[in-house]
């Protein structure tokens, strides 16, 4: 999206020429202490002063082509829209909104929100305060009422810097909030390396814990400090970790108390990803449906890890954008992600594309040459396709899986590569498992973790989002000047079953702009005709699929929720979640009378 920012609007005043002197206004906006931005009915950022720009990060060169959508990554087309109604119907709106700076770093905000007509054009201004440390404070006060000593600290992985109140530096004795960085406070306890594990895990995987651990005192005596942490989220990354310490040496029934703070604070914690992943849309994916929801959480709950992910759905639903979003959302994500389409490739070449080869290994072998794989070490790799590879071929990927090695065509030493597998295919490997044409033991290699692309007919509610989409996407390619879709055109849209999904919505549209006018596109004869496509027999609800895999694993585990054996753990959920899970899904364990 492209705007242009301008020297800040002076109000006119008809009363007077001499009532407002715009370069006195102009100077008084550059220099209040406050957080200003300007933005038209588009969200386009049409001034911004310079504490605001210095604030995230941008120069005012940068800020002429940002929207509130770059600033505030919450906000989508939808929300503006009803919050730009909002402040011209009643003339302001106070709120608390999350900001992003140039370099990807969340901070809390509250802003004061005004309605302007200036110079004949309507606007809405923003006075933007910081409130991220008040906002902490007063929440772990909170908890501190609650919980008699409780010592509660913040580490924020953005910048480092650690927050810590005075009843945790009385539990160690200490005046220096330095000394309970995790690079510090490890050392104090007797179980050094259980805690350097667990605060690893829960900076890099996201896992939080609750332990009790031997405090090694100045003065011969051994305390018992209950250690709680977990991960607070921001879209994909991991920004802050929040905890508690408590001293449990002389009153161990406060440990019912405690178990009720973590309760809090993981049911605040996964409150607050579930609404930011509600909100904050993944790279290029669309979405304001509760069924497409649950994908992208899956999406966000297996990234974290390096297990395989298998990818299925039917074409033109996405399967490449959440495979690049689980990338995007991993630890490899700095690396390489290497995209192979085992269709297109011709069979007596796909094993040289996938593994490489040396220089004579064939005819036309001229030079050595580096294979997919190769390309991909400490990244990931895309399969796309995967149904597609060849049946003598397939025990070469198991291998790749199994052992991470591979012998490339003509060498005479084994390669060793670390790479993460996601594969994807719109086929029913498990029936080509049964007609014998894909191997039962890649099959099972390949489907760690399923994810189902649900088609679009299935997500209806995310139809008008994607049309409006694509209708600014190629309008500005176009050249046209296409604002909404109008609600007869959307209706007609909803209505349609969408054989070929986001892919033929996205098609529909690129063809409307190109053959009508206007700004509001109208109903034509760009839009398809209804048919009467019957779905297979085959498909499975989104629903229907995640039931059935959670099943699977209840009966794997013996209906074991919790434990390091148990579901939750294969499943990389917390206990609860799972439990409330099941309980949504409807899942009982079914007993046999003998």
């Amino acid at each position: 999206m492209e705007s242009t920012i301008q020297q800040p609007f002076i109000f006119k005043n008809n009363r007077s020429s001499n009532f407002l002197n715009p370069k006195l206004c102009n100077i008084v906006l550059e220099n209040l202490k406050h957080k200003i931005m300007w933005m038209d009915y588009q969200g386009n950022i049409v001034y911004a002063n310079s504490m605001f720009c210095e604030r995230l990060g941008y120069k005012k060169s940068e800020v002429r082509n940002l929207s509130i959508f770059d600033v505030n990554p919450e906000s989508n087309r939808q929300s503006w829209s009803a919050h730009w109604d909002y402040v011209k119907q009643n003339g302001s709106q106070n709120f608390k909104a999350v900001h992003q700076t140039k370099d990807e770093k969340y901070y809390d905000v509250e802003v004061f929100a005004q309605y302007h007509i200036v110079d004949g054009r309507e606007i809405v201004s923003a006075l933007v305060n910081d409130i991220s440390q008040s906002s902490f404070y007063k929440n772990l006060l909170s908890h501190a009422e609650r919980i008699a000593s409780v010592g509660g600290w913040k580490l924020n992985l953005q910048d480092g810097s650690l927050i810590v109140t005075q009843q945790a530096l009385n539990i160690f004795k200490t005046e220096n909030k330095e000394d309970l960085l995790p690079s510090n406070i490890i050392h104090l306890f007797q179980e050094k390396e259980k805690l350097k594990s667990l605060i690893s895990d829960v900076i890099r995987k996201g896992s939080s814990y609750d332990e009790v651990f031997k405090l090694k005192d100045s003065s011969g005596l051994t305390r018992y400090i209950r250690s709680v942490a977990e991960p607070i989220l921001k879209g994909r990354k991991i920004y802050k970790i929040i905890g508690t310490y408590q001293d449990v040496t002389q009153d161990r029934e406060l440990l019912t108390e405690i178990s009720n703070l973590k309760e809090n604070l993981e049911e605040d914690n996964q409150n607050l990803r579930d609404e930011i992943n509600t909100r904050v849309k993944f790279d290029n994916i669309i979405c304001g449906s509760e069924s497409y929801r649950e994908v992208l959480e899956l999406v966000t709950r297996v990234a974290v890890t390096d297990s395989t992910v298998l990818i299925t759905g039917e074409s033109g639903t996405g399967k490449e954008l959440l495979a690049r979003a689980v990338h995007l959302n991993s630890l490899r994500k700095d690396k390489t992600l290497i995209k192979v389409n085992c269709a297109t490739l011709p069979k007596e070449l796909i094993e040289s594309e996938l593994f490489g080869h040396k220089k004579g290994a064939f005819t036309g072998a001229i030079s050595d040459k580096l294979g997919k794989f190769s390309l991909a070490d400490k990244g990931t790799i895309f399969l796309d396709e995967i149904g597609e590879m060849p049946l003598e071929l397939q025990p070469k990927l198991l291998r790749v899986l199994q052992e991470g090695e591979f012998d490339q065509l003509g060498a005479n030493k084994t390669s060793k590569v670390d790479v993460r597998i996601i594969a994807a295919t719109n086929r029913d490997l498990g029936q080509m498992v049964k007609e014998g044409t894909f191997r039962q033991d890649l099959y099972y290699r390949l489907n760690v973790f399923p994810i189902h692309n649900i088609p679009l007919r299935d997500r209806k509610e995310d139809i008008p989002l994607l049309a409006q989409f694509f209708l600014d996407k190629y309008s500005r390619k176009a050249g046209k000047s296409f604002k909404k879709l109008s609600k007869q055109a959307i209706d007609l849209l909803i209505q349609y079953n969408f054989p070929g999904n986001i892919r033929e919505l996205e098609n529909l549209i690129e063809r409307a702009v190109i053959v009508e006018d206007g700004t509001t596109l109208k109903a034509g004869d760009w839009l398809p005709k209804q048919d009467t496509t019957t779905l297979p027999d085959t498909f499975k609800s989104f629903v229907d699929v995640q039931r059935d895999y959670i099943i699977n694993v209840l009966n794997y585990t013996k209906w074991r929720v919790s434990g390091p054996t148990g579901a939750a753990k294969i499943l990389d959920m917390n206990d609860k979640t799972l439990f409330a899970r099941i309980k949504k899904l409807g899942i009982e364990k079914k007993v046999s009378l003998k």
